[in-house]
């Protein structure tokens, strides 16, 4: 009794009038929940880059042909295809440099802009009679370096680039764009055209 004596108490304090007379009243109540505060301090990892600028360069090499951006699938199914072929043998045998080689997406533009679509590559400096031929225009590129060559760290550092490093730095993409992988012995570079 002293209990429903305090409640009683209370929410006339609350609402300045008792429960039977705010039933009767038929008064909307607001109700305020708690405020409940998430604190995450996230740091973001290093990412180490070089911005380089290369003349036109031609490529020789295999592609999936035309697939959507979103499909993974069909670029690592070129990619086993060439291992097993002994294709990617071929270029790391025959490779011009240190790089051994290359990934280029070719997104597909129309009409002023660019589509989900495009073309993946997997090429190399050294022509074959199988071999289509890729020209990368002149152009200036930004270069993030890759620790190593496993496509889930390739994937969440080409996040960390358009998510986080392309917003914040005084660089945009082309308007004709590529994104270029580097492929080198134990690491790689994803690189993107920029102005």
């Amino acid at each position: 009794m002293i209990l429903q004596y305090h409640l009683h108490g209370a929410f006339k304090k609350m609402y300045g009038q008792s429960p039977t007379n705010f039933r009767k009243s038929n008064t909307k109540i607001i109700f305020f929940p708690k405020i409940e505060f998430d604190l995450a301090i996230k740091g973001k990892s290093e990412l180490k880059y070089r911005i380089v600028e290369k003349e036109e360069q031609i490529f020789y090499g295999k592609t999936t042909g035309i697939i959507a951006d979103t499909d993974k699938k069909a670029i690592q199914n070129l990619y086993q295809t060439l291992k097993k072929d002994g294709t990617i043998d071929f270029m790391v045998n025959n490779k011009k440099g240190k790089e051994c080689y290359y990934g280029i997406y070719e997104p597909i533009y129309e009409k002023g802009m660019y589509t989900q679509k495009g073309k993946y590559y997997v090429l190399s400096k050294t022509p074959r009679e199988d071999f289509v031929e890729v020209k990368l225009p002149k152009a200036k590129w930004a270069c993030f370096s890759v620790p190593n060559k496993r496509q889930k760290n390739i994937v969440k550092i080409g996040k960390q680039i358009y998510n986080n490093w392309l917003p914040d730095s005084h660089y945009y993409l082309t308007e004709v764009y590529l994104e270029w992988e580097i492929y080198y012995e134990d690491y790689c570079e994803i690189c993107i055209t920029v102005e």
